[in-house]
């Protein structure tokens, strides 16, 4: 996965940054995000993507 992430982001600094700055979590609503979708967002400055609707 880290692999995956390195080639996403390379060496845009910005991207990083707002991946770390991103609204992942180890719980609640944004537990749930797509992975996937995360370093897109951060790479390409596009709004997060939204967590799937509860059931």
């Amino acid at each position: 996965m880290l692999a995956l992430v390195a080639d996403m982001l390379g060496d845009n600094h910005q991207a990083w940054q707002r991946l770390a700055d991103s609204p992942m979590s180890v719980s609640g609503a944004n537990a749930w995000l797509r992975l996937g979708e995360i370093p897109g967002a951060a790479a390409d400055g596009t709004d997060w993507p939204k967590p799937p609707a509860s059931r």
